[in-house]
């Protein structure tokens, strides 16, 4: 009998949180999913006053999921070996910011589908302003099957 899929979510930057919140609580309601959240050891710096990283631990209390702690994509391997299911980021290229999560998704196991949510209505390497051209250049990489990101909708 086949291993029941995995939903694992990666944190690395603090506004992660609120795009992968409700991907959590949807994974474990409508699918009934084991779910992981890996994050970063660079989430964890970044958060001072430890805000988010309680609010993680209280979403995975909340779906019965398992948090590790990642500090470097062959941690995060470790945990994914052996697994399938979809690995999903909400923070993912190639750039120095997004490093943590693009080196896990290079390195993720092929039984699992790589999926970035690329936070924000502006997002590097697509749906992105002269800004992002001038500081990060156009020929941004992402290691995930899939990239997607949100637009307001159209008025009707």
């Amino acid at each position: 009998m086949a291993a029941t899929p995995h939903v694992v979510l990666l944190f690395n930057l603090l506004q992660d949180v609120n795009i992968l919140r409700p991907l959590a609580f949807l994974a474990r309601r409508e699918f009934g999913r084991k779910i992981l959240f890996l994050v970063s050891d660079k989430f964890l710096e970044r958060d001072k006053q430890k805000t988010w990283a309680r609010e993680v631990a209280l979403i995975a209390a909340a779906v019965d999921g398992t948090v590790h702690v990642y500090a470097s994509e062959l941690d995060a391997y470790a945990v994914l070996k052996g697994k399938s299911g979809v690995v999903v980021t909400a923070s993912e290229s190639h750039l120095p910011a997004h490093a943590e999560t693009h080196n896990v998704l290079r390195v993720a196991p092929s039984s699992f589908l790589k999926v970035t949510l690329q936070h924000g209505y502006e997002c590097v390497g697509f749906m992105h302003n002269r800004a992002h051209d001038a500081a990060h250049g156009r020929d941004i990489r992402f290691a995930a099957d899939v990239v997607c990101g949100w637009c307001e909708s159209p008025r009707r």
